[in-house]
């Protein structure tokens, strides 16, 4: 080992420790060593970490209840002015179980780990105004960012965005500023006896820095006004002093230790002799774990000496694409390489302290009352050794066990601080969007999810995945998420998202299922008197609504449309700014039916109002509205392609192409869907105005996307892939390219007929569509009467039983009909012949 030589460690350990306690009692004195284990952990973190800010867990303590006490306040004024509405409640119960949690006494540093950042900033405030503000800054981002982890996921919370609004900008009408509010209760916090958190910093500028953090604070309190802030005081007091108790009752377990250390030897040479087996505690596995941290540290250095290579490289090539890639590999490895070295310290830490303690209380807190223990005394006095050792062996694994699971609690609450970590880094990629960032980004949220299976991880894993059109992905990230679905709320929310993905998957009849049960849940909340879900109604709504579209049942989908307009609408009266963009997601849908109906003033007055919303939207927030945009163009073009305006339609198209092209070129994954969709109707009204080629063009582009979309999912993407194809032949067709044209029929036909088999419902119509096309092209273009009739006839035979139930279906029934009369026969009573044909297979 070339920090740490193999004998000191040896020489540490508690069996060696153990011989000269013993040999105390012939005279020598190896006191010295017991001292010295406490701080054996201490030493190696020092010796093996990187320079990072120090940070220690009672001032975390202090400082993150100062936090959400200043929160509070912010919470309990805007629900004094009626600013919250529903959203109180449930704020002020994540803050309290916040300040809860960080008034229990086994709060330690570790389970803050993820919510960190140098307390010294605050502790010691400079004079310089300008670095103040910038510490200001700096810890008002820091709580933003806890509080969108901590409240702002939560849906339904409305007022959410004002309370942050406030707490970030100051709420000037009730001259509340939060940092000041904060800086106040930190300074209250440490002025409890004995606390831990105010001695953290016990040295020769203590004094200084708690004159200066004292003086700064009274400075918060006067600008807020004192006898304001001792209301806030008054109003949080069960709080602040749960916090100082907290704080003052922690206590160091080593020190209590050291200092009975006299009378633990003495009890010691009473009960054990020299004899005591050299394996008595565990001196290999903690060898064995110096030599794993060992391998961890040589690790390191080979990655630190390659990053810096890289770096050095960088410094000429700052735009080397396989560089940057390179150093983005070496800094994900060194961030999961520097996570297993700290887990692997706090595990030799866990080890010592717990085989110290363990040791002491074995000699000298259980020997007379122990059974076991006697019978040892008794043993070595009788000088029965191999049978103490048995009994000694046995006890050493019982207490073993106990360590194990205490390690891998330890161990568990680790990994889910690393998950969340994992989750920023995820989003942060995703923001900063740097080279190979699709990559990155996704290796941390699988990270995430594999290193602490929640509802929090695998549900951002999903949400990322759908986002970027890996939908079979996202299904089984998000079922994982509803599993540990706890609340009724977190459930339905779910249901309705993995009911869409379902949907989009073609798997409808689970997607039915969920819808209904979310349904069902938003209505029994919202009976109950929880107004804030009715927005997550209407979007189930919706999505019911979409389900019921895709399954050919236009009246149950318009029923579902007009009942989440209807909730939306009312919702809009209150704060329209908030709901508009779910209430124009459903106009555009309920416009698209209307179109589909044939009831274009309707759906043109749907569509208007929805693309003028979407407009509005994106000037504020062009990134996160631009997309609707174009969609909601493409849609216009679809109505006016409906009611034959051509010119109008491939202008609208133009314009979302543009839109789309620019959002694909920046996230394929995301919007290469929506840039095939467009291509594909543009070609459809290029082809009607006989722009033979450049329809030609943007049909390929459209089928080249739809297949390299349906090899990753053909569930959600085969059928497009059919559709395109049809339209290509239909294009190929009046090319007069015959052979190229039966051939795209045939690929269309077969993919529908593979989906029917899963899904008759959804794709029979599909299918009778496709035969009935090749039956007119065996008709007019490439005559083949046995062909153009055995087609047609099986159209008319997949659809005929569904007609009565599925009404759009009559049509393909009553096209058959017409081939076949142009062929001078007649369908019908070909179809009577076929039945009295059959043999009669009824009961006798």
């Amino acid at each position: 080992m070339p920090l740490i030589t193999t004998t000191i460690l040896a020489s540490l350990t508690l069996p060696y420790l153990t011989e000269c306690i013993i040999s105390n009692a012939v005279g020598n004195s190896p006191g010295f060593m017991y001292k010295s284990i406490p701080k054996l952990a201490e030493r190696l973190k020092k010796q093996f970490s990187d320079t990072k800010p120090e940070v220690n867990g009672h001032l975390q303590k202090a400082i993150l209840s100062a936090h959400w006490m200043a929160t509070t306040v912010f919470v309990e004024q805007m629900h004094k002015k009626n600013l919250l509405k529903d959203s109180h409640t449930n704020i002020s119960e994540i803050i309290k179980a916040e300040l809860k949690k960080l008034a229990n006494e086994e709060c330690q540093a570790e389970e803050l780990s993820s919510e960190t950042y140098d307390v010294t900033k605050l502790i010691k405030l400079p004079k310089e105004e300008d670095v103040l503000k910038k510490i200001e800054k700096d810890i008002l981002e820091f709580h933003l960012k806890l509080l969108d982890k901590k409240v702002g996921r939560v849906k339904g919370l409305n007022d959410y965005q004002k309370l942050r609004e406030l707490i970030q900008d100051g709420w000037g009408e009730e001259n509340l500023n939060w940092f000041q509010l904060m800086t106040a209760f930190f300074n209250q916090l440490l002025k409890g006896d004995n606390n831990k958190a105010k001695d953290a910093f016990q040295n020769e500028t203590l004094a200084e820095i708690n004159l200066k953090l004292d003086k700064y604070a009274k400075k918060c309190v006067e600008s807020i006004g004192e006898e304001r802030f001792r209301g806030f005081e008054d109003f949080l007091k069960e709080g602040l002093l749960e916090i100082k108790n907290s704080l003052i009752s922690l206590h160091d377990k080593f020190e209590k230790f050291s200092s009975e250390t006299k009378e633990d030897l003495k009890k010691l040479a009473e009960v054990v002799s020299s004899k005591v087996p050299k394996d008595f505690y565990g001196r290999t596995d903690l060898l064995k774990l110096f030599g794993e941290l060992d391998e961890i540290h040589l690790i390191i250095q080979k990655e630190q000496k390659k990053r810096k290579g890289f770096q050095e490289h960088l410094k000429s090539k700052p735009d080397d694409d396989f560089l940057n890639e390179q150093l983005n590999e070496v800094e994900k490895k060194l961030f999961k390489v520097g996570a297993s070295k700290e887990s692997k310290l706090n595990e030799i830490e866990d080890f010592i302290n717990y085989s110290t303690k363990n040791y002491l209380d074995f000699i000298q807190n259980e020997v007379n009352n122990d059974v076991e223990l006697r019978q040892i005394r008794e043993l070595y006095i009788s000088g029965k050794y191999e049978d103490a050792e048995n009994v000694i062996n046995a006890k050493r694994h019982n207490e073993n066990v106990k360590r194990r699971l205490q390690i891998k609690k330890a161990d568990i609450d680790r990994d889910k601080a690393l998950s969340e970590k994992s989750i920023f880094l995820a989003n942060d990629t995703l923001a900063k969007k740097e080279s190979n960032w699709f990559n990155n980004a996704k290796s941390y949220f699988s990270d995430s999810a594999k290193l602490f299976s929640s509802y929090n991880s695998h549900s951002s894993y999903a949400y990322f995945l759908q986002g970027h059109g890996k939908i079979k992905s996202a299904i089984i990230q998000i079922e994982k998420a509803l599993s540990f679905a706890n609340f009724s709320f977190e459930r339905a929310n779910t249901l309705n998202d993995l009911g869409v993905l379902y949907r989009i998957n073609s798997e409808l009849v689970k997607a039915e299922s969920c819808f209904a049960e979310a349904l069902g849940i938003y209505g029994k909340l919202i009976k109950e008197g929880a107004q804030s879900y009715l927005l997550d109604m209407a979007k189930t709504l919706n999505n019911f609504g979409s389900l019921e579209e895709f399954k050919g049942d236009l009246v149950n989908a318009e029923k579902y449309y007009k009942e989440s307009l209807k909730i939306k609408r009312k919702l809009t009266e209150g704060d329209s700014l908030v709901y508009l963009p779910n209430l124009a997601l459903t106009l555009n849908n309920l416009g698209a039916l209307q179109a589909k109906r044939k009831v274009f003033a309707e759906a043109e007055r749907m569509y208007k109002e929805s693309l003028d919303i979407y407009k509005l939207l994106s000037k504020q927030d062009p990134k996160a509205y631009l997309k609707y945009v174009g969609g909601a163009l493409n849609n216009f073009g679809n109505l006016e392609q409906a009611k034959n305006n051509l010119a109008n339609a491939e202008r609208y198209y133009k314009k979302s192409l543009n839109i789309r092209r620019g959002l694909a070129k920046e996230n394929p994954w995301a919007y290469l869907t929506d840039l095939a969709k467009t291509l594909n109707n543009i070609a459809i009204v290029q082809l009607k105005k006989e722009e033979l080629a450049k329809s030609k063009n943007n049909f390929v582009e459209a089928l080249v996307i739809r297949r390299k979309l349906a090899k990753e999912n053909p569930k959600a993407f085969s059928s497009i892939v059919a559709s395109t194809l049809s339209n290509l032949a239909v294009l190929q067709n009046q090319q007069k390219d015959f052979s190229n044209a039966e051939k795209s029929y045939q690929e269309a036909l077969e993919i529908y007929r593979k989906l029917a088999e899963v899904n008759p419902q959804a794709y029979l119509s599909d299918v009778a569509m496709t035969l009935n096309n090749l039956a007119i092209f065996y008709l007019y273009s490439f005559q083949d009467k046995e062909k153009s009739l055995g087609t047609s006839l099986e159209a008319f035979l997949s659809v005929a039983p569904m007609a009565e139930k599925v009404p759009t279906t009559l049509k393909y029934c009553q096209q058959s009909i017409q081939i076949w009369k142009a062929w001078d026969k007649d369908l019908l009573k070909h179809v009577e012949g076929l039945d009295s044909a059959r043999p009669d297979n009824g009961a006798t």
